[in-house]
Order: C-alpha cells, then sequence, then structure tokens
C-alpha cells in the first residue's frame, strides 16, 4: 500500500511535469497569439476584480478590450474591435483610438476623418482639434 501511494504520487509529479513542459513548447511555437491572449486574460481578470457582480456591460468591455490592444501596439485588431464598440458605445476617446490607430498603420486620411469626427463630438474640447491640426501640419497637408 505504501508503495502504491508513493508510486501515485511519482506519476502525478511526472504528469504535472510534462503538462508544464508541454505548455512551455506550445508557448515558444506562437508567441504572439499566446501573448495576445494573456493580454487578453488579464484584462478580463481585472475587469472582473473591478466589478465582480454586475460588470462593465459589452460595449466598456470592447472599448477596454481595444484600448488594450492599442497599448500593445497590435493596431489592426485594435481598429477592428474599436469598430465594433462603435456600435454599443462612441464616443471623443474611441474617434481619437482610432485616429491614432490609423495613423500608426500610415493611413493618414482614415485618421483625418476620425480627428474630424471627435472634434465635432465635443467642440469644446482641445485635444482632437490640436491632434487634427498635428496631424495636417505633419502632413503639410493642403488645407492650411
Amino acid at each position: 500500500m505504501k508503495i502504491e501511494k508513493h508510486s501515485t504520487i511519482a506519476t502525478f509529479i511526472l504528469a504535472i511535469a510534462l503538462l508544464c513542459a508541454l505548455l512551455f513548447v506550445l508557448y515558444f511555437i506562437k508567441k504572439d497569439s499566446a501573448d495576445r491572449r494573456f493580454l487578453i486574460w488579464q484584462c478580463t481578470a481585472a475587469m472582473v476584480a473591478d466589478k465582480p457582480i454586475f460588470g462593465h456591460g459589452h460595449g466598456v468591455f470592447l472599448y477596454n478590450h481595444a484600448a488594450e490592444l492599442h497599448k500593445a501596439k497590435v493596431f489592426k485588431k485594435s481598429i477592428t474591435v474599436f469598430e465594433q464598440c462603435i456600435r454599443y458605445h462612441n464616443d471623443m476617446d474611441v474617434q481619437m483610438f482610432l485616429a491614432a490607430g490609423y495613423k500608426a498603420l500610415g493611413k493618414f486620411a482614415e485618421a483625418e476623418q476620425h480627428l474630424k469626427i471627435a472634434a465635432a463630438m465635443c467642440p469644446a474640447r482641445f485635444m482632437p482639434l490640436y491632434e487634427l491640426a498635428k496631424h495636417m501640419f505633419g502632413l503639410k497637408s493642403s488645407y492650411l
């Protein structure tokens, strides 16, 4: 009976070690994908910890997820998620993030369009107009 108990424990420890080794190898096979998944899990855990009972709502989750993707410089995916977010939660900040994402990808016409939308949403706010002016001066646009 004592030998069976030790062999069961040894088998369990060996299985855990093999599982850890497999996960370690799989992580490095698709490192970018794994890093993005870890980022999503971290954001989700932080949001659940922040509001565990009622949550943030669908649009706010999309906003936070897209903002974290933008922060991680995954601009194409960030833009895709922000465009989904617009259906539930669209404000000046969403448009500013979209403009910054398009600008980072070198799509300056789309960036300018979203800066104009952001400026129209909150005409008294300085930031959209400032970013629009920086954008136009940086491009040597014919508008100014």
